[in-house]
């Protein structure tokens, strides 16, 4: 069950690789009209500025509509580019962390594994359509890439609905403004009884804490692939990583892919397109 369902939230090694360069530079050639904002500055910068900025960050998390497919074209494109001189980790909002062990497998066997029986190995959950990542997930399987899973388990979902945990606690990320905006979001696209939305906002708090803590574990550069509402730095894993790291130890860069109800505050760079 999926909350940020209304924001929409790798090839083989060897004989693909001169295909997934053709990709790359395919997508940037023909898509010359997207353009980069520093939102703080409110200032447009180019691609390569981008770059060479978030190539020092710890954290990079890239907000998505999920049925995008240019923002999963422009996702592979800045994870090649930023795992070119040196693996990083890249993590996916879309499998649960209960699903690791299926990731490490494929992994480890990703020599005899066929591209067109990846998505049954990583036991790809169905909620998510697999064709609009597969590009990517074929480029971080066959790559020296770390393959992260980190949405909240079904499991501790489950105990979530039913109850069974404590309300989550910190003093950015679970505010009562946060809590107000989900609120009314989650009644804005579903009829339900106001005890049940809360029950949905505290779902969504839960996984947006879940990927936060992972993302501060990494000992690599991670660049995590989640929606823009888990990606919002007034809603979603930002205030996560700023109750966690109260020492702002990790630096931390938001991207959002697009998205006209993203503010100015509410991410680091915007990508348009024209």
């Amino acid at each position: 069950m999926r909350i940020v369902i209304l924001l929409a939230s790798f090839f083989f090694l060897a004989c693909s690789t001169h295909q997934n360069s053709k990709q790359e530079l395919s997508f940037l050639d023909q898509n010359t009209s997207f353009k980069v904002k520093d939102m703080k500055t409110k200032h447009f910068i180019s691609y390569d500025d981008l770059l060479n900025t978030l190539k020092k960050q710890d954290i990079v998390i890239l907000g998505e509509y999920h049925d995008e497919k240019k923002h999963h074209d422009l996702e592979l494109a800045l994870v090649k580019a930023l795992s070119k001189n040196e693996p990083i980790t890249i993590a996916f909002e879309m499998l649960n962390d209960d699903k690791q062990g299926f990731i490490n497998k494929t992994k480890a066997e990703k020599a005899r594994i066929k591209p067109s029986h990846i998505s049954k190995a990583l036991s790809w959950q169905d909620e998510w359509n697999y064709e609009d990542y597969k590009d990517l997930i074929e480029y971080v399987l066959y790559s020296n890439n770390d393959f992260l899973a980190v949405n909240l388990s079904q499991d501790k979902l489950d105990m979530v609905y039913n109850k069974k945990l404590a309300p989550l606690q910190g003093k950015h990320s679970t505010a009562s403004k946060v809590k107000k905006i989900l609120f009314d979001e989650i009644n804005s696209f579903h009829a339900m009884s106001p005890e049940a939305s809360e029950i949905f906002v505290e779902a969504q708090l839960r996984k947006d804490r879940n990927m936060a803590e992972f993302l501060l574990a990494s000992k690599k550069q991670i660049v995590l692939i989640a929606g823009l509402y888990h990606a919002n730095k007034s809603l979603g894993i930002p205030l996560h990583l700023m109750d966690l790291d109260t020492k702002q130890a990790k630096s931390v860069s938001v991207v959002a892919l697009e998205g006209s109800e993203i503010g100015e505050q509410d991410a680091d760079f915007m990508i348009f397109w024209q």
